[in-house]
């Protein structure tokens, strides 16, 4: 969802709702499935943000690349901000729409 003073609200009200709700379910003895859906990884964080700075420096908005990837831009920007396990695929797209290669090297830790 897009970020605007219309939508912020939209969104805190119904994350209330949802963690009220769950909360009272749980209290029931109702269990659910943990949230996996944010990713905390380092290499994730730095991959992000070196696609969030190579896009600005093209000039493209998280759209533009969405376009010319076929990656949705929520997708893009779940990426950019580190919440994303990438792909090497989507990975590939994206540094082929930049016109760069990537190199992955191993090294010895």
């Amino acid at each position: 969802m897009k970020q605007d003073k219309w939508a912020k609200p939209r969104v805190i009200f119904w994350q209330t709702i949802y963690e009220g709700t769950r909360d009272r379910y749980r209290k029931k003895g109702v269990k659910f499935r943990k949230d996996t859906s944010v990713v905390r990884d380092a290499a994730c964080e730095i991959i992000g943000k070196e696609i969030r700075r190579i896009r600005k420096e093209k000039g493209l908005s998280q759209k533009e690349l969405s376009q010319k990837t076929g990656i949705s831009q929520q997708l893009i920007s779940r990426i950019e901000k580190g919440r994303e396990n990438i792909s090497l695929i989507t990975l590939k797209r994206i540094s082929k729409a930049f016109a760069k290669k990537v190199e992955i090297n191993f090294i010895d830790a």
